[in-house]
């Protein structure tokens, strides 16, 4: 197994990263006392951000990519009840086979007492990410429908191709609203629900065939047919679409499922499990969480406060941190961090407290 520090390239995928010039960027002068990482902190942050896209990334496609037994379950790594009875799990989309399930997520990270980064949360469905990562998320679009185009069956590529080329010119569509930053891209167009149709398992805008469909609509309203049947958000049949591999989703649906309180505390494990690496950035204790202090990671020195001493009156509810983003077109990874810090860092894979959750599996 390789270390923490060892390069995060495996086969058949390459990672890069980027830094916008902002008041977060990387500087050797970052310090502990305003929690604001160091130049070789942000290198760190870059390499555990992509090392965890592609663990989730290799564990959905595990899950739902085939229609045997994901291996994960079979080598006994994960309980299977905790993947077959997660509110996240989507059966539906069990069997669709894409490219890239994890074209763009964001990962929260937070300082804790001892000034260790630890990632809070994974949003590995419809993230919201400011403008700036729209044009690598358009190019990485692009070329994951191209990909999609070569793995697609013969019969199906044949049909298409008669409507459109899509290895050369890819179509994108954002089911987003109208004043979305993906769709303000040159050739993109936003749509909703009404302004497609889905014909023969090919996803139609008007007179385009549709080869990349970017999402934020939620997977239970995404499509009538499999999910709320009342739902005028999504297309109906456009599940389908996607596993005759037509049309690409993205983000794919049922990625929800890396999100589960319970399974994203395995993270090292299926880092582990995948990669045969160590985790570079440790996951926050889901059990310790509310009576964890961590440091509030702010740009400017004097805000920074004085820290409780008493354990017991933690309140993590609004801790700010940071939160970067990662795009990924199936062969590289490209990490931006949005430069400034957040008091809006998401707790969805953390259990709330004096909740029902169990953290404690039963195998």
């Amino acid at each position: 197994m390789s270390t923490a520090s060892d390069s995060p390239t495996v086969t058949g995928l390459s990672v890069t990263a980027e830094h916008p010039t902002v008041s977060c960027s990387p500087t050797e002068s970052g310090s502990a006392a305003s929690g604001l990482p160091t130049a070789a902190e942000w290198e760190r942050l870059e390499q555990g951000v992509m090392q965890r896209v592609r663990t989730f990334e290799a564990f959905l496609t595990d899950v739902y990519g085939g229609t045997e037994d994901a291996r994960v379950l079979t080598d006994g790594v994960l309980p299977r009840r905790l993947v077959t009875t997660s509110e996240r799990f989507r059966r539906e989309a069990v069997g669709i086979a894409q490219p890239v399930r994890v074209a763009v997520a964001s990962v929260d990270v937070v300082r804790d007492e001892h000034g260790t980064f630890r990632v809070v949360a994974d949003d590995l469905c419809c993230p919201a990410w400011p403008a700036h990562v729209a044009p690598h998320l358009l190019r990485a679009l692009r070329t994951v429908a191209r990909t999609a185009a070569r793995m697609a069956d013969p019969a199906v590529t044949q049909a298409i191709d008669r409507i459109s080329d899509r290895a050369t010119d890819p179509v994108v569509v954002a089911l987003t609203p109208s004043d979305s930053a993906l769709a303000r891209q040159p050739g993109v167009a936003a749509v909703a629900g009404r302004d497609l149709v889905c014909r023969d398992n090919v996803v139609y805008h008007r007179d385009r065939r549709v080869d990349v469909l970017y999402r934020t609509v939620a997977d239970d309203l995404i499509d009538p047919l499999h999910f709320q049947p009342d739902s005028v958000h999504g297309l109906s049949g456009v599940l389908n679409a996607a596993r005759t591999g037509a049309v690409v989703l993205a983000n794919a649906v049922g990625n929800g499922l890396g999100e589960d309180p319970l399974i994203h505390s395995f993270a090292p494990r299926l880092i582990e499990y995948y990669l045969g690496e160590n985790p570079i950035l440790p996951t926050v204790n889901p059990e310790s969480f509310h009576t964890t202090q961590f440091l509030p990671i702010m740009p400017n020195e004097q805000d920074f406060p004085q820290l409780s001493t008493d354990s017991s009156t933690v309140d993590n509810s609004s801790i700010s941190g940071l939160r970067l983003f990662a795009v990924n077109d199936g062969t590289d990874v490209t990490v931006l961090s949005d430069g400034v810090w957040t008091s809006d860092l998401s707790t969805s894979n953390i259990p709330q407290q004096n909740s029902a959750v169990d953290t404690k599996v039963l195998w």
